[in-house]
């Protein structure tokens, strides 16, 4: 039981350094790795909830990730109440969208 325990861990240490080597295929997996720890972990809650936003236009809509409260200079300044909302571009991570979107129900 120890020894496939040990056997299973060095084989999923060795395909994660395996895929962090190949060029496109690093970009990807760490993407993708980053998105599934922040949904899935057990600790702080990163994305709150899924939500869809009208993006780039009114009818076509993109799904995005609510965030937290919005700063309340921003707030202050609307009427509305508002929502934060990250939507991450892909395959890579640092390009993506921060919104100031209306709360609707």
């Amino acid at each position: 039981m120890i020894a496939q325990w040990i056997m299973v861990r060095n084989m999923i240490r060795g395909m994660h350094h395996l895929l962090s080597r190949i060029p496109f295929i690093k970009s990807v997996y760490q993407v993708s790795r980053d998105v599934f720890s922040a949904l899935f972990s057990e600790g702080k809650k990163t994305f709150k909830c899924p939500v869809m936003i009208p993006f780039p236009s009114y009818p076509n809509r993109a799904i995005g990730f609510h965030v937290g409260d919005v700063p309340v200079e921003c707030q202050s300044k609307v009427n509305e109440p508002l929502s934060a909302v990250f939507m991450p571009t892909s395959p890579i991570r640092f390009p993506a969208y921060y919104f100031l979107s209306t709360k609707k129900t």
